[in-house]
């Protein structure tokens, strides 16, 4: 997930589990709950997960992106590997590309594993979403908790104020007060991946309430710290990515994944530091 945009994600997904769901294709039929993230076996986390709770239970792995990552392919099949052995159900796993920017040829729906010359010894298929492509119809059919995304579709990026007429429409109609400042918040959080912020202030005039509510002033704050924080963590961490590979070659996947799952940039400078007193990756987090 696009860590400037984690807390407005995190609060649509927490509290509207089944019209993601929905987005994705399911109606479930028994209680959607969403369940601990953290695989601190090998010191990564999920984006978000469900656990529909059916007759014959399962997990709906959502993994959302907003840049393109060559890697999260094989990292969405480590999640459903470890998510499987934790809770011993069935996980299908989808990957939410936010915009075109984080799409490419690796997004191909398949993680095949084979030697050369032979059929794949194993076979990962997962779902992949390009919001981009959704229909805006079907965004303000659905419930509340996918609503924000209508304007960052083409047809959204091509007709912004249609699109947003339509959204005051259907939250006039259905959405309280309180829901609704909470929501056009998402909104403009997420309109930052497709609309610069003047374009964006102008689209949502009409909406101002927003900015008195709690919500906008919490969210708008934590994006704005973790814009911050994470370009600081990216910082150093590719410092010690360049620094260990000159010194140790190129780290193993293991240690890669559990580099990358840091989120606090003194912790990663801390390993920085460490790296002039080891003589292999796999003494990094030996203390």
């Amino acid at each position: 997930m696009s860590k400037p945009f984690d807390t407005t994600l995190r609060f649509l997904l927490e509290n509207y589990p089944q019209d993601w769901l929905r987005l994705a294709g399911f109606t479930p039929h028994g209680p959607v709950r969403v369940i601990d993230a953290n695989l601190t076996n090998v010191a990564v986390e999920a984006d978000k997960v469900f656990l529909i709770e059916e007759e014959s239970p399962w997990i709906l792995h959502l993994e959302l992106q907003a840049s393109y990552d060559a890697e999260l392919p094989e990292r969405s099949l480590v999640y459903s590997v470890l998510l499987h052995r934790r809770h011993g159900v069935p996980v299908r796993s989808i990957v939410v590309l936010l915009r075109p920017e984080a799409d490419g040829l690796v997004m191909s729906d398949e993680r095949a594993m084979s030697f050369r010359g032979e059929p794949p010894y194993l076979q990962f298929r997962y779902r992949t979403i390009r919001v981009w492509q959704l229909s805006v119809d079907e965004i303000l059919e659905n419930g509340m908790g996918t609503l924000p995304l209508a304007p960052i579709t083409d047809f959204g990026v091509l007709n912004p104020e249609l699109v947003i007429h339509r959204m005051k429409e259907r939250l006039q109609q259905t959405a309280a007060t309180p829901q609704s400042d909470s929501l056009w918040t998402s909104t403009y959080v997420l309109m930052g991946l497709r609309f610069d912020e003047a374009v964006a202030d102008s689209l949502l005039e009409g909406v101002r309430s927003m900015q008195k509510s709690v919500t906008y002033q919490a969210i708008v704050a934590t994006t704005r710290v973790e814009g911050r924080v994470e370009g600081r963590v990216e910082g150093e961490r590719q410092a010690l990515f360049t620094l260990g590979t000159k010194n140790f070659g190129a780290p193993p996947e293991s240690i890669r994944l559990r580099i990358e799952a840091i989120r606090d940039w003194q912790t990663v400078d801390r390993l920085v530091g460490r790296l002039t007193d080891i003589s292999r990756w796999e003494e990094l987090f030996e203390e």
